[in-house]
This record gives structure tokens, sequence and C-alpha cells, in this order.
């Protein structure tokens, strides 16, 4: 499913009204009845509503919804922060269509105003007892004060409403429903600017906006569904930027394509040579954990063999996981002296992860940059400390003058400020165009970790990621992704080239299942990256069709 900005949104509206030879009118009917149906889907019987409109299109959904409401039965009242006879378009005609069908309407247009209706109609009625905590949650407050077009801080009588809406004493007994997305967040950017709504439930029309799957808006919209009013189809064909979201439905389809892509299922002559040989560079004095996680990911991840090749001086410390074969690598002060290089690819491999734990300094700085350069007929992964390398001289080292197979990094939002010379903060404002830019300048591939985990193409197509919970925010987990990574490029190394972005996909939204699924049965606080490891078996058989392996 795409996501698109505002740009994008409006130009797919006037496609569809031009191929559908309908109104713009008849599309905001769609929209409205669509939310109404699934606001009335949602909550049941509803008991009281209220509708608060602004003067906008988001408004004119609004007085569509409130009109079916009255329609319907439902005790409704509209609240116009507009006179009516200010109104235009077809936001006009939605607000006549709903004054004629016998909707009650409040006209607001200050603070006093709308503290007085306040008190009269919803903080009365709650002292009356009309409204109670005690009985079933089917009263509903419809916000339709701002949508898409939002492109500064909510202030003044706006910042009052949605303060109030927020407020336990006040709106606490109703239910807060989004209309498109909560007012205060502009759909072109996941920063929340000023007072926003915290809606229960947030219907957005065609397809999701980027503050509804990413950034603070996803403590705020509450249970997100997407009607559809017909805007699929020219959604997925509509200009750059082209963004989409990893969702079950895609994963699902990418599980039917993994194992190299073979028709029903794993053969089952299969052997563990049928998989691919992974092989995971890491580990230092201290931090032979990390190697231990990633070699852990890559056989939970379906690798048939997987090799961890660490500083001689540390194999006994990553021999704990009898599954994995080691490799002892020259080493210096417990880290990898840099030697050894040609020696190691000349074992069997059909990728290779390099950085977990592996320090830093001379020794796997050199050992890095003779990976990157001499790495060019499987794909090589880069994470953590093999991202350090690229970090100091990004325009001219060894990234600048590569061929051949494909390079995947997966940074961290701080490792990757390292990269894009951009402070943290910048990035988070704009995960999406950040590593978006990155990918296509440098021609590589960018995982970008944290909250929705971001997945950018050299292509310039983006996919952010649904799954993982708060429980993975623990050391260890991006290793495990690591060779996770690593494991699916082995499992699926006859298209690991050709359809390296899908796998990279698969990879993301597993990793953050398998993370939800044990945050599920643990609880998310004790939640550690070795429980994600364990739960990637049973990731990968909840999305297989199939269900065979």
């Amino acid at each position: 499913m795409r996501i698109l900005n505002a740009s994008q949104i409006r130009r797919v509206e006037e496609q569809v009204i031009k191929q559908q030879a309908i109104t713009s009118l008849e599309l905001m009917e769609n929209a409205g009845r669509s939310a109404f149906e699934i606001i009335k889907g949602e909550f049941g019987e509803l008991k009281r509503a209220v509708v608060l409109c602004g003067r906008g299109s988001n408004g004119g959904d609004g007085w569509i919804v409130g009109r079916l409401f009255h329609e319907y039965g439902v005790e409704v009242e509209g609240v116009a922060f507009a006179y009516g006879d200010d109104l235009r378009g077809d936001t006009r005609a939605a607000f006549d269509r709903a004054v004629a069908s016998g909707l009650p309407v409040t006209e607001i247009v200050n603070e006093d105003e709308w503290e007085t209706w306040l008190q009269e109609r919803v903080i009365s009625n709650k002292q009356k007892g009309t409204v109670s905590r005690n009985r079933p949650n089917t009263d509903v407050v419809v916000d339709a004060l701002v949508g898409t077009g939002l492109n500064r801080p909510l202030t003044g009588l706006f910042a009052s409403v949605v303060r109030d809406i927020n407020h336990s004493e006040r709106f606490g007994s109703f239910q807060v429903v989004a209309i498109d997305i909560p007012s205060g967040f502009a759909s072109d950017s996941i920063c929340e600017p000023g007072p926003t709504v915290d809606a229960t439930l947030t219907v957005t029309f065609g397809v999701p906006k980027y503050p509804c799957v990413m950034g603070p808006a996803l403590s705020r919209i509450g249970r997100l569904v997407v009607a559809n009013i017909g805007l699929t189809a020219q959604a997925e064909s509509a200009p750059p930027p082209r963004v989409w979201l990893l969702d079950r439905e895609r994963a699902t389809d990418l599980a039917a394509i993994m194992d190299n892509g073979r028709e029903g299922g794993v053969r089952q002559d299969a052997h563990k040579g049928s998989f691919g040989h992974a092989m995971i560079v890491a580990g230092s004095h201290g931090k032979t954990g990390a190697a231990q996680l990633a070699g852990l990911g890559a056989l939970r991840s379906g690798a048939g063999l997987v090799m961890v090749a660490a500083p001689n001086s540390c194999l006994g410390e990553i021999t704990h996981i009898p599954e994995y074969m080691t490799y002892g690598l020259p080493h210096a002060l417990g880290k990898v002296s840099g030697e050894g290089s040609k020696e190691l690819l000349a074992l069997n491999h059909d990728v290779i992860a390099v950085g977990p734990g592996l320090g830093t300094g001379r020794g796997p700085r050199s050992l890095v940059e003779r990976l990157i350069e001499d790495v060019t007929n499987v794909p090589l992964v880069l994470d953590a400390d093999g991202l350090n390398v690229l970090a100091d001289d990004i325009d001219t080292g060894p990234l600048t003058s590569r061929g051949g197979a494909p390079i995947v990094l997966t940074p961290h939002p701080r490792e990757f400020s390292r990269l894009a010379k951009m402070s943290v903060s910048e990035i988070q404002a704009d995960r999406v165009g950040a590593a978006r830019d990155f990918a296509v300048q440098y021609v590589v591939f960018v995982v970008l970790k944290g909250a929705q985990t971001i997945v950018a193409c050299p292509d310039g197509c983006v996919f952010v990621n649904t799954t993982g919970n708060p429980g993975m925010a623990t050391g260890g987990s991006g290793d495990v992704l690591t060779g996770v990574v690593a494991g699916l490029f082995s499992r699926n190394r006859s298209m690991a080239h050709e359809r390296i972005g899908e796998i990279l996909q698969y990879a993301v939204y597993l990793h953050g299942y398998a993370g939800d699924l044990a945050a599920a049965e643990i609880g998310a606080t004790g939640v550690i990256a070795s429980d994600i490891a364990v739960y990637l078996g049973r990731a990968a058989n909840g999305l297989n069709r199939r269900n065979r392996v």
C-alpha cells in the first residue's frame, strides 16, 4: 500500500474524479459514508455523537458523517467552527445537506463561545449523569477540524478545542475518532508541531498518511483503518516519492516468494546446501555476544550453514552455540588485526555480514576496507562497527570505487548520522527522505533501524515497516537483524542479486514480527535479543501461506 504526501493525494483525487466521471462532492460523499460505516462497525450501538467540523474539506467529511449519524437515529450534534455562510465549495454543500436533514448545528467562532457550549452541552450532562464512565463507551466525538492541508501549528480556538478533546475531565467518556488524520498533524511531516488530537480511532481515506505510520503520531492515532474510497489503483501508480507501507499483506506476499521462489514451497529432498552458507565477521574482546546473536539470527532465519569469523583470541567465547561453525582471524589486543581477508574469502559463502561487535581501530578498519573492495560476487552487509569505516571518508573511500554485488547498510540513527553527515534529530524528522537520498546517492541499500524501520533502495523506492515494539529496544536486537538479513540472503541465494529489496523487506518485517510474538508471550519489558531469535521460526510460519516448514 502506497503512502502519499498531500500533493500526491490531490493529484490522485483529480485523476479519480476525471477517470470515473464523478464530482469532487461525490468523492467527498464516498469518504464520509465510508467513515460512518467504519465508526458504526467499530463501536456498535452509539448513544451520542458530537461532530466538530472545520471550514475545509476535512470539515466537509465531518458534515457527511454527522448527517448520516442523524439519519441513523443517533443523538448527534454538529459544531461548525465557522459561520455557515462563510463556507465554500464542497464543504458548504455538505453543510447545507446536513442542516437540511435536520442535524442540530451550533456555530462557534471564538474561545468564549466554545467554552460556553462545552459547559452546557458536555460538562453539565456529565455532571448530571447523562454521560457516565460506568456504562459502555458508546459516545463519540468526531475530529473533522483540520485535515491533510495543515502546514503550521494549531493556535487560538483550534488549539483550545484540541486540548479540551484530550482532557479527561471534559471529553473523558467519549471515544475520539479522527477523520483522515488527527488534527494538528501535517500529512507531509511526522513531527508533532503543536497541540494534536489524541484519537481512539483514525479513519484515513484511500492511503495512509506519513504521521499515521511513523513518528509521534503513532501514539495519537489509536487504531488506524484505511477506508477504500476508490483511490487504490491510481495511488499505486502515483509519481515519486515512491513509499510503501510494509504491512502483513505485503509480508505474506513476500513470504510466498522466499525459498528462491520455489513453487509449492521447500522441496522435501532439501539439504543444508540447499539453503546456502552465511558468513558473519564479528566480535572482539568484551563484545562476543554480538557475534553470537548475529550467528543465531542467521541460523533461526533459515541459513543452511553459518560460519562466525572472529578474532582467534575470542573463539572460546563464541562456541556456546553448537550449530554454527567458527573461524579464527589474526588478532591483536582482542580485535582483528586486519590480516587474513584473502584466506577468509577463500572459504565457501553466499553472503558476508560484517560489523557486530567488531570494534574500532586500525585492525578492524583495515579488514573492513579490504572486504568492501574484494567482496564483489555476493551481497555484503555492513552493520555497527563495519559502518564506521565508511563514515570518515564516505565520498572518497572504498564504497565509491566498488562495483559488483550490492551492499546493504544497517545503521541505527546515530550510526547513520555519521554516514549522512546529518544530526540525529534531522534524520528522525524525515527518516524516509534521509534514507532514500543516501541510498540513491551512493547506490546502496539502507536499512535504517528504529521504530518503523525503513528499507531504502537505490532506485528511490522506500518501505516503512509496521512490526516491532518498544521491548525490542534492547542491546543485541540489531545484531539479530544483521543475522536475519544474512540468513535470508543465504537461503535465497539464487535470487539474492535480483530481489535484494524484497529480501530486506521480508527480513525487517520478520524480525519485528518475532519481537512482537516474544513481547506477547513474555511481556515487552522482559524481551531480550535472543528471545527475538527464538521466535523467528514461529514468525516465519505465521507468514507462510503453505505452512509446510
